[in-house]
């Protein structure tokens, strides 16, 4: 298949997800040296037919991702061009050789400098012909194929046959001679950046009949772009950014654990790039000499300047054990939207990130491990909250948070689909009377009233919600919760069941103080405590019910006695 968009310049890039085993940029670094592809065991002879190539490309292919050069044999007659990967078969396993045809695929003969599909069936003595390559091949296919490439272990021919005779065009995916590059007039640069160029040493040549490389056929048809200019390594420039620590162990009674496994420590970088580049996929590379699996959990987001990249902390941790002090590395891969093929790695470093010890035994250190709650009605814009600041808000958020990980079940009996509306007052209106803290205007309802003295006053918020003011939010929430579903405070209805008045919102604070197994429970459990009693006391006031059926069931678990309340 054959696009012609002839000087379009590239200007808007996407990252190439690579589907590679983790190999390491350092392994895939260019090389200079004196070896040669005659040099190597791949068993050559000279051909009887010659072929002469013009001393300029007519296509550079360092500038461009396709190179064109103009060649010319030395007799005519018809002709038969076969695409080819040679392989050392002792060393390329059966599930790498599809990157070989994926590497040698783009390579075509035309009569033609501008259309590669003009491939001849007969040519004349010296008449003139084009051969096109990809110069510029993925780099997913330099780091899966690494150590084969480098080695010299594979190599991509053009076979052509012209009558009984055969001659073959040899291409070198890392050459590493300036001298034997055709191609380009920038060898050195071609030489760095890893482009795959006619090799001079080896072409005109053709294989022996006691070579020990495998030749495999390509027959795929030839995808062939002109005119793209080629994206190179230094259009990318990828820089780490301070990261902030994330990740936290818990102490409690002098034993420490890994407190938030699923949270993810956060490691940014600016990303320059023409305009249009985006970032993507990024892949883990080896680190000293090998893999490290939890690095396989990066996962990239983009920020105004760059991206960052997520490590679960139970991953991050890990990484410390598998490592001995390794850190992850990945590659990054930017494409030329012209020539997706057209893509350059990037390397990048993790920094390495100290943990924060907590003392969740101390409620302010319970405070700072409350878990963000997936169900919390105020994440989720479920819940009209008015008038509040956004101090206030965030502290009603918090305190959901608290509720939904301590006592889930009562969430979900009680408030979920219930409430739809809290409005924030202040001290006017009913909250302008002494000791008011929220109310409802009926027992049919879905909307709460909240007063300033329901822990969102500016002292409580200056203390930085302090786990008592958290409680506090909790079990009135839920105290009005059972309100607008109907229940009466329990001093207005001896009827009721022990408990089953608004005195049940004691619930959130049993299960604070027995069920909870949550990390930031474990300090609030005296304050959950001290709030159950205060609860108990305004529902119920002195009625013996207090210390009946489940009241006093909830009681005996707290360890707490008739003289633990008020009379």
């Amino acid at each position: 298949m054959y696009k012609d968009v002839s000087k379009v310049m590239f200007f808007s890039l996407g990252l190439l997800v690579f589907l590679s085993s983790c190999s390491q940029a350092p392994k895939i670094q260019s090389r200079r040296g004196t070896q040669t592809s005659a040099d190597l065991d791949i068993g050559r002879e000279p051909a009887k037919v010659s072929l002469n190539f013009a001393s300029e490309p007519q296509q550079d292919a360092f500038e461009y991702t396709f190179g064109v050069v103009p060649m010319k044999f030395d007799q005519g007659g018809a002709i038969s061009i076969q695409k080819s990967a040679l392989i050392d078969r002792s060393q390329v396993s059966e599930e790498n050789r599809p990157m070989l045809t994926e590497l040698c695929r783009d390579l075509e003969i035309s009569t033609s400098s501008t259309d590669p599909s003009l491939s001849p069936s007969t040519i004349s003595q010296g008449e003139e012909l084009y051969v096109f390559w990809r110069s510029h091949y993925p780099a997913k296919l330099k780091s899966n194929l690494a150590d084969f490439i480098i080695s010299g272990r594979i190599q991509c021919s053009l076979s052509i046959s012209i009558g009984d005779e055969a001659v073959d065009i040899v291409f070198n995916p890392v050459p590493t001679v300036a001298g034997e590059i055709l191609g380009t007039k920038q060898a050195d640069a071609a030489i760095d950046e890893i482009l795959m160029m006619i090799d001079s040493s080896a072409s005109g040549t053709r294989l022996a009949g006691n070579h020990s490389y495998e030749v495999i056929a390509i027959d795929e048809p030839s995808d062939i772009i002109l005119g793209v200019e080629g994206l190179h390594q230094e259009d990318i420039q990828v820089t780490p950014q301070d990261s902030q620590t994330t990740c936290r162990y818990h102490s409690l009674n002098g034993e420490t654990k890994l407190g938030n496994p699923e949270d993810l420590q956060s490691f940014a970088y600016n990303f320059s790039a023409p305009d249009g580049v985006d970032v993507g996929e990024i892949i883990p590379t080896s680190s000293g000499g090998r893999s490290l699996e939890a690095c396989q959990v990066a996962s990239p987001t983009p920020l105004e300047s760059g991206f960052s990249l997520g490590i679960s902390c139970e991953s991050y941790m890990e990484i410390q054990t598998q490592g001995q002090g390794d850190t992850c590395g990945w590659a990054a891969s930017a494409s030329n939207p012209n020539d997706p093929k057209n893509t350059v790695s990037v390397g990048l470093r993790m920094s390495p990130t100290p943990f924060e010890t907590i003392d969740i035994g101390n409620p302010v250190g319970a405070l700072k491990v409350i878990e963000a709650q997936d169900k919390n009605p105020i994440t989720l814009n479920t819940l009209d909250v008015t008038t509040f600041s956004t101090p206030q808000v965030d502290s009603l958020q918090r305190a959901f948070d608290f509720w939904l990980g301590a006592s889930p079940t009562s969430y979900a009996t009680f408030w979920e689909g219930n409430i739809s509306k809290i409005t924030y007052l202040g001290n006017t209106q009913a909250c302008a009377e002494q000791g008011v803290l929220a109310y409802v205007t009926s027992l049919d309802t879905d909307e709460i009233f909240w007063c300033e003295l329901a822990g969102v006053r500016q002292q409580d918020l200056s203390e930085q919600r302090s786990p008592l003011v958290l409680m506090l939010i909790a079990v009135t929430a839920l105290h009005e919760n059972l309100h607008a579903i109907g229940r009466e405070h329990d001093f207005d209805a001896p009827a009721y069941e022990p408990c089953k008045g608004t005195s049940e919102s004691g619930v959130l604070s049993y299960d604070t103080a027995i069920n909870c197994q949550e990390d930031s429970c474990f300090a609030m459990k005296d304050l959950a405590i001290q709030e159950y009693i205060v609860e108990l006391d305004y529902s119920l006031q002195a009625d013996g019910r207090r210390f009946q059926g489940l009241c006093q069931q909830w009681n005996a678990a707290m360890g707490l006695s008739q003289g633990d309340f008020g009379s």
